[in-house]
């Protein structure tokens, strides 16, 4: 071989090495180009929003596999998962027969709205974002119901409230679905609830002991669905009660969750086993049937057929029939484990948190919610447990007390007074106890405290009006129909002038709705006075809470708004109710109104005294026992009511201030517009008070101007109500 042969070779070496070099650089341009393609697309597929089966798929990953318990019992809360003294139980725990079925074919439904042959829409949250949530909610092991909490309302709950939301705007889901204007979770049903801080504040204030406080204590669970129906109004659909996982482990869940008579085999059994199998068998029964029984309770008392109870890990779907709620249906679910038997992606989406709670909330939409005279006569009728729960629950199998010997004591409320606290004090118990022996009625709270016009009246015997009967009792068998209730909702209120003639025993006022009803034979003055109106009131609110008895939903710092009609003669009027801790303050506001006596049909409502509900009106976590009785003063004042509506209510402000009352809370939500009187007419007087006669001023003399005659407050609070109320109401 010549050295120029050489050199040919030694050249096509080195350009096939070029040329495996260039095709490498190349490849690694291409796979880089691939790679970063790849990247972009992943990016853009994060960032853009997802389809239900996706959403479903992805907040099962993010939310329910990344949660984790803490396993170091030093750094977890402590204490029982629960006491159910003093609380309804069910007889029996059986499984729920149908339900995966049925929840399979609502969601079977749900997802072909979502996922029709066409295609997909992307509808829901990212994969991002729900990446990033997940990372924040499941940072750390669950070692208390706060770190629950707001995993399982971000969630869950969310989730939830988007996908309703989604469904609504499919053609034809609202109304398969019924889904109304909607859903939302809230923690308090009330501004009543006693949860609320101002709530508390009294009571702290009445000096309740802690366990006085407990055992008197309405319903309050963890969270509420409320469901907006078609005519947007708030319907309770179910509840929520969260349990810390490592406060009830899937493992005590699964052995305790089973068909059982509760009462023979938990609530009356006092023996606890010494053999090791047996012990983690009786402790997880007392545990399980503990929390279904708190939950029960609430839904007795809530009126409520649908709930769950959720540890992040599992959850136990309960149903109460209408008919028997002595039984319990339940059904245990554990997202975790379903996800390990299939790999079809639609069988899997089914089987996650999210999709089971879906399914269950349109079963919930559909029930109706039970009348108070369905609450009334069960928790009169269930029987509550006895024992000691703290006793009987220990927290872990290994950390076992004896328990306790049974109460003997119960609770018996003491009706308040201006001049005396809040105060319980203990009775024997006698007898078996029922649900309802913890209620705190105001059985002797029915004042008589009214007008100089009433002292005057003598009572006489009265005849039933039998020119326009009106349904009365309600049978607690079955459920007030939504024709009966209708009929309330439909009629109209009594005018002023005519619940003034029934307070100063006038003539019957020919323009009201009612005046058929309120006049007997041929009489033309109004036969009742209002000492036996409102005994006729006390007594047939006794005999029902659901007929003739609306709550509108109008709700207040001190009390709650109810529509009441007087079954036997028509009147129809507003009742404000309130719970214990603040019958002082309507005691008070009667006391106001009977000083503004003068004023009453005009520029304040109609007082028509207070009474003491015999049982109470029992909603979730509130027990009205309190009610005052008044005219209906008209809706919200609006812009429109007058051509100078801030002079209208500076005008009433100051007539009542010449008739020596000082209102104190002058706001918007306090403001009415009365249409029969053409007047701005104040309520809500729990907060005023008495001047004293040397400081009524006289009613020439006030002027808008001098800020000292304002009756808007003092000092800065009262400019800063003055400048809200002129930027709502212009001065002309």
């Amino acid at each position: 071989m010549d050295f120029e042969d050489l050199q040919r070779r030694l050249r096509e070496a080195e350009g096939r090495a070029e040329k495996a070099e260039e095709e490498k650089r190349k490849a690694e341009e291409e796979k880089q180009k691939a790679e970063e393609e790849k990247r972009k697309a992943e990016e853009e597929r994060d960032q853009t929003k997802t389809t239900f089966q996706e959403y479903l798929d992805l907040c099962h990953i993010h939310f329910s596999k990344s949660l984790l318990v803490q396993s170091d019992r030093s750094r977890s809360t402590q204490g029982t998962v629960t006491s159910p003294k003093g609380k309804c139980y069910p007889k029996r725990l059986v499984p729920w027969k149908g339900f995966e079925e049925g929840q399979w074919r609502r969601f079977d439904e749900v997802y072909g709205f979502f996922h029709p042959q066409y295609g997909s829409p992307k509808l829901f949250t990212s994969r991002r974002t729900l990446e990033e949530l997940g990372q924040m909610l499941c940072d750390k092991g669950f070692a208390s119901e706060d770190d629950l909490r707001p995993h399982q309302q971000l969630s869950v709950e969310k989730p939830i409230s988007i996908i309703i939301a989604a469904l609504s705007k499919m053609e034809g889901a609202r109304e398969r679905f019924g889904l109304g204007c909607g859903v939302k979770f809230e923690n308090h049903a009330n501004t009543l609830d006693e949860e609320v801080e101002e709530v508390q504040q009294r009571l702290q204030a009445q000096e309740i002991s802690t366990t006085e406080a407990k055992l008197s204590r309405p319903v309050a669970a963890d969270r509420i669905c409320v469901y907006k129906d078609i005519e947007d109004r708030n319907t309770f659909s179910y509840l929520i009660e969260y349990k810390p996982p490592h406060k009830l482990p899937e493992t005590q869940i699964e052995s305790g969750l089973r068909p059982m008579d509760l009462e023979r085999e938990v609530v009356r059994e006092y023996r606890i086993p010494t053999d090791t199998k047996k012990r983690e068998q009786f402790d997880a029964d007392r545990k399980v049937g503990a929390v279904i029984t708190q939950t029960y309770d609430y839904m007795i008392k809530g009126g409520l057929g649908y709930s769950y109870i959720s540890t992040g890990k599992a959850f136990i779907f309960l149903w109460v029939e209408e008919a028997d709620p002595t039984t319990v249906f339940y059904h245990l679910i554990t997202p975790d484990e379903k996800q390990l038997e299939t790999n079809d992606r639609k069988t899997n989406a089914f089987h996650t948190a999210v999709s089971q709670v879906l399914s269950f909330s349109l079963l919930a939409f559909t029930s109706e919610r039970r009348g108070q005279d369905w609450r009334r006569k069960w928790r009169q009728e269930l029987p509550t447990w006895p024992l000691d729960g703290e006793a009987i629950l220990p927290e872990t199998p290994d950390n076992a007390k004896r328990p306790k010997t049974p109460p003997t004591s119960e609770f018996k409320g003491k009706p308040p007074n201006l001049t005396r606290s809040f105060n319980l004090r203990a009775r024997p118990t006698t007898g078996r106890s029922s649900c309802n022996d913890e209620t705190l009625p105001y059985a002797n709270s029915d004042d008589d405290s009214s007008s100089e016009t009433e002292s005057r009246d003598k009572e006489t015997p009265v005849r039933v009006n039998r020119t326009a009967p009106i349904p009365v009792h309600a049978s607690t068998n079955s459920p007030v129909s939504s024709r009966t209730r209708n009929q309330n909702r439909n009629r109209g209120y009594c005018t002023q002038a005519c619940l003034l003639g029934l307070v100063r025993r006038a003539a019957l006022d020919e323009d009201c709705p009612n005046v058929s009803a309120h006049r007997t034979g041929k009489h033309r003055r109004h036969v009742l006075n209002v000492k036996t109106f409102r005994r006729l009131v006390r007594a047939q609110l006794d005999r029902t809470l659901d007929q003739n008895f609306e709550p509108l939903w109008k709700e207040g710092a001190r009390g709650n708004l109810f529509k009441i009609t007087l079954a036997s003669h028509g009147y129809t009027f507003v009742g404000k109710g309130t719970i214990s801790v603040f019958v002082p303050d309507l005691q008070h506001e009667g006391q106001m109104y009977q000083q503004l006596e003068r004023l009453q049909g005009e520029i304040v409502p109609v007082y028509l005294g207070n009474i003491g509900l015999v049982e109470p009106w029992v909603d979730i976590g509130v027990e009205i026992v309190h009610m005052l009785l008044m005219s209906w003063g008209g809706e919200l004042a609006e812009p429109s009511d007058a051509p100078d509506l801030n002079r209208e209510i500076r005008r009433s402000v100051e007539e009542i201030l010449q008739e020596g009352v000082e209102h104190n809370d002058v706001r918007e939500p306090n403001i009415l517009w009365n249409r029969e009187r053409r007047r701005a007419m104040l309520v809500d007087l729990e907060r005023s008070r008495l001047l004293a006669p040397s400081r009524r001023p006289p009613l020439q003399g006030l002027c808008p101007n001098k800020k000292r005659q304002q009756p808007f407050g003092d000092g800065k609070v009262r400019r800063q109500r003055q400048r809200s109320m002129e930027g709502k109401y212009p001065r002309g």
